[in-house]
């Protein structure tokens, strides 16, 4: 029998979860509203630079490990077919 696993939680909700805070608890130790914490955490909207310090201070974790920086751009050629992406040397 196939089990359905969910998808992995985005990390803020992940860690935030897992120190066992509310969305009202970090909004309370950060200043932000929970509203706007709840739009960060589901990657409705991007932090700013302090509210991103602040909720990674108030989870005691790098900031890096709740938004860990995007994928640099290579000059690789991509193709597509079929609708999957394939990198040009294993097209």
């Amino acid at each position: 029998m196939r089990m359905d696993i969910p998808p992995p939680l985005p990390p803020m909700q992940d860690i935030r979860l897992r120190r066992r805070m509310s969305q009202d608890a970090v909004a309370a130790a950060t200043g932000i509203a929970q509203a706007r914490v709840s739009r960060i955490e589901r990657g409705a909207i991007e932090p700013t630079a302090e509210e991103a310090a602040a909720i990674a201070q108030a989870l005691a974790v790098p900031v890096d490990l709740l938004w860990p920086p995007a994928p640099q751009p290579t000059d690789e050629p991509v193709v597509v077919r079929d609708g999957f992406d394939q990198t040009a040397e294993g097209a």
